[in-house]
């Protein structure tokens, strides 16, 4: 289970006094809830001004030599709080389950008291040398497992170092777990990846597992032995772009079909503007996505070939670089009671829906695209004048699904809306993506719609916990990951109250589990699957369901 860098171990409200707002207090102590931590910082953050009149309260403090801190005349509304100090883990949590800041609300002259824990960093160090015990110049990495909300596993390089001419380096501030330590070569003479204690071989390396405060070392020598098999991989980049002199580029990416958990997911290299030439060496056996990129001015252009690496060099490999298709989509906005207007968001592909009410702030819609079989996902588009249409420019030909998200600018414009349909030429694509070369890409329709469904009910539990409240669809539903809701919470008392807003109307079904701190894969269909027989099914129209008693399931 993954350490709590940050742990909210207890809040308590009590009544402030001799204050025009509320109070904030609280401890900061080391993870033994016993040892007072002194000058440590304290940010508290106002996360959904109660109020558009005035702007949002933000406060720093530091803790004083008993470990404690206290801000008062806080405002009516919710707040981060975040506790830092040197030398220990800066990683916020929340009460209401890992990964955020701890967050809090207040109502009136009320307190509350907030006792948090910081963690102290390990440290991963070591030399890396060759057979002769030779420095050897490399970056290190301390690779972590994660799973995403999809169910899927990954290493990512969480931490990482450089080594001195010595052949030394130091990771300080690693968070206790269980990771692997992989070296990348960066000499002449050495290239690659090798792995503590000195291997290339994912199966034979060793893992290492620091807890708080440890100073773990992690040596690694290089054997001479220890080749291997690599191929090369060449050709040109050819197009018929007309040349832009300093403003074009040409390159390719190599990307693994089925990467290998450990290693770098892709090799980049330039091609010869003039020739198109390219040679990406050191590549292992395995079925890659080549995708060759060609930079004219503004423009990007785009292709891609599979390529087989099994015992030999692949040479003398054309891509010929293609225009793509543009990608146009336009909102439409259904059911939100009022006039609203459309706003360009320069900085991404995305829509800002405005009210024609200024107490009402606005929703920010954005719109992405991920490619499915091409190693391509483009988030950035143009914006018309008219604020009427996005277009994502010179889209390569593949499958693509089209995410769309709703991102609030302190608060949402409306709490019930939600993302009603993704459409071409009124069929629905939101669930299946959109196939570009092979249909009409530029009549793509987002629409929003404003009066989602909601779900109130109550979580009952033998003691305060943190939980996280899920809601999957419908089976057939289950590929577009839009289509689930989380929320963290936490029971007081044992019991909670839960409000969902902003659902599409269908069916789903609704239960609760303990946070235990590890990322949750609730839209895994091997998590629904455990969960699913024992949850709460209801079916969500334009209104609020009400009464619900929402199971909290162990996670057993």
């Amino acid at each position: 289970m993954k350490i709590l860098a940050i742990i909210a171990l207890a809040v308590l409200f009590q009544p402030a006094s001799q204050s025009s707002g509320g109070i904030i207090s609280g401890i900061v102590t080391r993870t033994d809830g016993i040892t007072p931590l002194p000058e440590a910082r304290i940010e508290i953050g106002e996360t959904f001004p109660s109020s558009r009149l005035r702007e949002p309260f933000s406060a720093e403090t530091m803790t004083d030599g008993a470990g404690r801190f206290i801000v008062r005349n806080i405002p009516a509304g919710e707040f981060a709080i975040r506790a830092s100090r040197d030398g220990y883990l800066d990683r916020g949590t929340s009460i209401t389950g890992p990964g955020q800041n701890v967050v809090v609300s207040l109502s009136g002259e009320r307190r509350v008291e907030v006792k948090l824990a910081l963690a102290v960093g390990a440290t991963v160090r070591g030399r890396i040398v060759d057979a002769d015990n030779q420095p050897i110049d490399a970056t290190v990495h301390v690779l972590q497992q994660r799973t995403n909300e999809e169910g899927q596993r990954f290493w990512t390089a969480e931490y990482s170092g450089w080594t001195n001419e010595k052949g030394e380096y130091r990771i300080p501030l690693v968070p206790p777990g269980d990771y692997y330590v992989r070296a990348n070569l960066r000499s002449d003479d050495a290239r690659g990846s090798v792995y503590f204690p000195g291997t290339r071989r994912k199966d034979t390396a060793l893992s290492i597992a620091p807890r708080e405060g440890d100073d773990v070392v992690a040596d690694i020598r290089i054997p001479n032995s220890d080749k291997e098999t690599t191929f090369k991989v060449s050709g040109r980049v050819v197009h018929s772009f007309p040349a832009a002199g300093d403003s074009q580029a040409s390159g390719v990416t190599l990307t693994r079909q089925d990467p290998d958990p450990l290693e770098a997911d892709s090799l980049d290299v330039g091609a010869d503007l003039a020739t198109g030439r390219f040679e990406i060496t050191g590549v292992r056996p395995g079925i890659y996505d080549l995708l060759a990129t060609v930079s004219v001015g503004e423009s990007s252009y785009m292709s891609k070939v599979e390529v087989h690496l099994r015992d030999r060099n692949v040479q003398d490999l054309t891509v010929n670089v293609l225009p793509g298709l543009d990608v146009k989509a336009r909102l439409t906005v259904e059911g939100t009671g009022g006039n609203f207007l459309l706003s360009p968001n320069r900085s991404g592909a995305s829509w800002s829906v405005l009210s024609d009410d200024p107490a009402r702030r606005k929703t920010v819609v954005h719109v992405s695209l991920k490619g499915s079989d091409i190693p391509y996902s483009p988030s950035w588009g143009v914006v018309d004048e008219g604020a009427t249409e996005i277009t994502f420019p010179n889209v390569p030909r593949g499958h693509y699904k089209v995410l769309v998200r709703l991102e609030p600018n302190l608060s949402p414009l409306n709490p019930d809306a939600y993302i009603a349909d993704v459409r071409i030429t009124g069929r629905s694509v939101y669930d299946d993506g959109i196939r570009v070369g092979l249909e009409p890409v530029d009549e793509l329709e987002v629409v929003i719609g404003g009066n989602g469904g909601s779900i109130e009910g109550t979580i009952s539990g033998q003691r305060d916990t943190a939980a996280v409240v899920v809601l999957i669809p419908d089976a057939f539903r289950r590929n577009n990951a839009e289509r689930y809701k989380h929320e963290r919470i936490i029971l007081s008392g044992g019991r909670a109250t839960v409000r969902l807003r902003g659902i599409a109307p269908g069916s789903y079904k609704i239960f609760a589990v303990p946070d235990n701190g590890d990322p949750l894969p609730f839209r895994s269909p091997e998590f629904a699957a455990r969960f699913e027989s024992r949850a709460v099914p209801v079916t969500v129209q334009a209104a609020t369901i009400s009464g619900v008693q929402i199971p909290l399931l162990p996670l057993d």
